[in-house]
């Protein structure tokens, strides 16, 4: 199809620049965000390799591109004048996977949290060393994470509870939201109270001082959840209270308003900081529109750039999407591959086998007890309306 891009979430940008590992292909690109041009530059020396994300995020920390692993223990560090990779290998509990979809950089340091082992894995880049923390708390599923001055802000994913956790002493505190009954996932900071997602058609403003979390439960007249998308059924759902997934993968706060990325829902929300009223910018998208992609979920989250732009690629559509939330339009960016000779097609690439993998499994775990059930396929979805449009 004219316009695909590579399948790609994670950026890692930088001015004018960004780096990005495909989730097709194991391989290390870079784009240029005024030209839209993109360019492979390597594949990683990986073996063992079946599922899509292997390396689902990378990080540029000098000359050197830290590529973050998902499903296996090594991290591989790419030097960009030499053109070489080094492998470091971190030894883990029981040799699990590290599953890092979250990281800060601090002083040639990689602060990655892992969301299998509910541990922090910090890595000193220069020597080439890494020190993995012992677990934040025995009770913590946390699928989300951000940091705010020094410390790591973790809900839990099992109940209504917030952690933190200090990058530089190690000191766990436990916050227990009383009046939340529903459990948590997503979380942002507007510089003054947390906006925090989970379960169920709630939005919580946690004012931190005074643990106190304001409930948001008017959502736009046609907020809906797809609540049932396997063996061919789909049910769509406005009543429910508790919902099987969380109804957004992620909160961004950029330009006075808390932004909600769907995980299943029909709108991509915008809250007003202030004023705390909810719009939405919805799909339109029937049932069977529904049954007729191939994932239960919609976006994958590119970048976030400027304090403005949201870039959301579109597993169905092969392209990216870009939420400018100034003037609250999105728009497609025609990004392109200039030399697409110079990718392997012998390496595994993304199959339904590969994309049924923990890593939405995970999100949704009860306990730990089976957190290596595996959850039906993932995937995005662009709007169809906002496709029209565009």
């Amino acid at each position: 199809m004219k316009g695909d891009f590579i399948a790609s979430d994670g950026w890692c940008v930088e001015e004018n620049t960004a780096w990005f590992i495909g989730t097709e292909y194991n391989a290390i690109f870079k784009v240029d965000l005024i030209s839209l041009e993109c360019k492979i530059i390597c594949h990683l020396p990986i073996k063992n390799v079946w599922k899509s994300r292997q390396n689902p995020r990378c990080v540029k920390v000098g000359n050197y591109i830290v590529c973050l692993p998902s499903f296996s223990t090594s991290i591989y560090v790419y030097d960009i004048e030499d053109d070489s990779f080094q492998e470091i290998e971190v030894d883990t509990p029981e040799n699990e996977s590290l599953s890092i979809y979250h990281y800060w950089c601090d002083a040639g340091y990689v602060f990655a949290f892992s969301r299998e082992l509910q541990r922090v894995l910090t890595i000193d880049v220069i020597n080439k060393k890494t020190f993995l923390s012992k677990r934040i708390d025995e009770r913590i599923s946390a699928m989300y994470a951000i940091k705010v001055g020094q410390c790591l802000w973790l809900p839990n994913s099992l109940d209504n509870r917030i952690f933190s956790y200090n990058l530089y002493s190690g000191e766990v505190k436990k916050y227990l939201l009383s009046n939340v009954k529903g459990k948590l996932y997503a979380i942002c900071y507007d510089g003054e109270h947390f906006w925090i997602t989970g379960n169920r058609q709630e939005i919580y403003v946690w004012k931190k001082e005074e643990n106190l979390a304001l409930i948001i439960k008017e959502f736009p007249e046609k907020f809906t959840e797809y609540t049932n998308y396997q063996e061919g059924k789909v049910s769509i759902d406005q009543i429910s209270q508790d919902f099987k997934e969380p109804l957004f993968n992620h909160c961004i706060f950029l330009n006075n308003s808390i932004w909600c990325i769907p995980f299943q829902t029909n709108m991509i929300l915008k809250i007003n900081k202030n004023t705390y009223t909810v719009s939405g910018i919805s799909d339109d998208e029937t049932a069977n529109e529904v049954l007729s992609r191939d994932y239960n979920h919609k976006y994958l989250l590119d970048y976030v750039r400027n304090d403005r732009y949201i870039g959301l690629f579109s597993l169905r559509m092969n392209c990216i999407f870009e939420l400018d939330t100034k003037h609250s339009i999105v728009k497609k960016k025609n990004y392109y591959l200039t030399n697409e000779e110079k990718i392997d097609r012998n390496f595994p690439v993304f199959s339904e086998a590969g994309i049924n993998n923990f890593f939405y499994c995970v999100l949704l775990r009860e306990n730990e007890s089976n957190k290596n059930n595996v959850k039906r396929s993932i995937g995005e979805e662009i709007y169809e309306r906002i496709v029209d449009k565009h």
